[in-house]
C-alpha cells in the first residue's frame, strides 16, 4: 500500500506532497517539576510557565488530535476530559478545526484538492467521518497496513 501511494506522486511536482494533511491522536502527560530548580525557566512579563511533559502513568494526561502538513502544524485539538473519541466527535469537532485552518490560509478554495491521511481506527472510518470528508472535498489517502511485529 505504501508503494502504491508513492507511485501516485512519482514523476509529478514534489510540491504535490504538500497537499497531504495527516493526523493522529496521542496522550500528552503533565507533571509539575519535582524540585524547584528543575522547573526554572526564563519568562517574559505575564508569561505562563510551561508544563513539564514526563512519562509517568499516574500523571494527569490529555488526549490530543494533532494534524500537520508539509508546511507545519495544521490543528491541535484537545479532547475534553471524560469525552470518548468517537466518529461523531471526530466529524463534529476535529475535522472542522482542520477545515478552519485551510479556509483561513486559502479562503477561496479551502480544503479542495487536499488529501487526508489518518490511520484505520474505527472513529476515522465511521459514516459521519466519511460524510464530513466528502463535504470538505477532501480525498482520503489509503493508510498502509502495519506489519505484524
Amino acid at each position: 500500500m505504501a508503494k502504491e501511494n508513492l507511485e501516485i506522486y512519482e514523476g509529478s511536482d514534489p510540491r504535490r506532497l504538500l497537499e497531504i494533511v495527516t493526523g493522529d491522536e496521542t496522550w500528552i502527560q503533565f507533571k509539575p517539576p519535582i524540585r524547584k530548580q528543575d522547573g526554572r525557566v526564563w519568562l517574559k512579563k505575564a508569561e505562563v510557565p510551561p508544563a513539564v511533559c514526563v512519562s509517568d502513568f499516574r500523571a494527569p494526561k490529555v488526549l490530543y488530535c494533532i494534524f500537520f502538513d508539509g508546511l507545519g502544524t495544521v490543528a491541535q485539538i484537545p479532547v475534553p476530559k471524560g469525552q470518548t473519541l468517537t466518529g461523531q466527535f471526530y466529524a463534529d469537532v476535529v475535522l472542522p478545526e482542520v477545515e478552519k485552518h485551510y479556509l483561513k490560509r486559502r479562503p477561496k478554495t479551502g480544503t479542495r484538492g487536499f488529501k487526508i491521511l489518518h490511520d484505520n481506527a474505527s472513529p476515522h472510518k465511521s459514516l459521519a467521518v466519511r460524510q464530513k470528508i466528502k463535504d470538505m472535498v477532501l480525498h482520503e489517502v489509503p493508510h498502509p497496513l502495519t506489519p505484524l511485529i
